[in-house]
């Protein structure tokens, strides 16, 4: 493996390594091992994490015999006809221990997986990561920037109000969204991001709907002109100085 794999030193640049403890004065360094949970534990709640060595002998991460029964069965398994691992010189139900250790392709990656020592412990699924959601949004895939800036309970209130006002009208709110972004005069061009022909199609219903007045009057209603939908929200990786007034701040639906 590089360096960078193995070495909490090398891929930190120097920043973090081992006997160190992680906190939040210090975990940014490391932002980008954690996930959203750990990070938000650590940066916000006074979680810490100590740092330790990792483990290269092979022969630990392991129970002792299902370690030997790799070493002793290596090159033995192969595939039957309905797809399962089997002992190749006999065909019977394989023997025991990692059936590919030299592994070669995917399929051998996840026989691994699932005839592992921990396969009690761990499932893993090769699916595309916008199935997990019937949208195929960022949003299933726990989007850091998009929990950071969007998906806030301020924001939420607006869009529960705006698909309401949209199923009234007929008209999807994603294509209500579009349509209304087309319309105003200080943007140049719309660029839509589908994952599927279904929601590629529906992005081009979008062209169909005329925003009118009333449309402009009830998005100006939810969100003042000026503001964002969070309502006062800051964003850290864009800070801006931009109209902030009492009647915009107490002024929310």
């Amino acid at each position: 493996y590089p360096d960078e794999v193995t070495s909490i030193e090398v891929n930190t640049k120097g920043k973090i390594k081992v006997g160190d403890t992680v906190d939040s004065k210090n975990v940014e360094h490391v932002k980008h091992l954690l996930d959203e949970i750990t990070f938000t534990q650590i940066a916000q709640h006074g979680r810490k994490i100590t740092i330790a060595a990792p483990t290269t002998d092979v022969s630990t991460m392991y129970p002792y015999t299902f370690f030997q029964a790799t070493l002793k069965n290596a090159g033995k398994a192969g595939w039957d006809d309905t797809g399962n691992v089997v002992e190749a010189a006999t065909g019977e139900p394989w023997i025991g221990g990692t059936p590919f250790p030299d592994m070669k392709n995917a399929m051998e990656a996840v026989a691994n997986i699932t005839l592992s020592w921990g396969r009690h412990d761990l499932s893993q699924y090769a699916i595309r990561d916008f199935d997990i959601n019937p949208d195929g949004s960022r949003a299933s895939r726990g989007d850091r920037r998009m929990l950071q800036a969007e998906l806030r309970d301020a924001s939420l209130t607006v869009a529960e109000k705006l698909n309401s006002y949209c199923g009234a009208k007929g008209v999807k709110t994603s294509q209500f969204a579009l349509a209304w972004a087309l319309a105003n005069p200080i943007i140049t061009s719309v660029i839509i991001g589908p994952r599927t022909m279904e929601q590629f199609n529906d992005n081009l219903t979008a062209l169909s709907y005329t925003v009118t007045p009333e449309d402009e009057a009830f998005v100006d209603s939810l969100v003042p002109p000026g503001e964002h939908s969070g309502f006062g929200f800051q964003d850290d990786a864009y800070p801006f100085s931009g109209r902030h007034s009492t009647e915009i701040q107490d002024d929310r639906p």
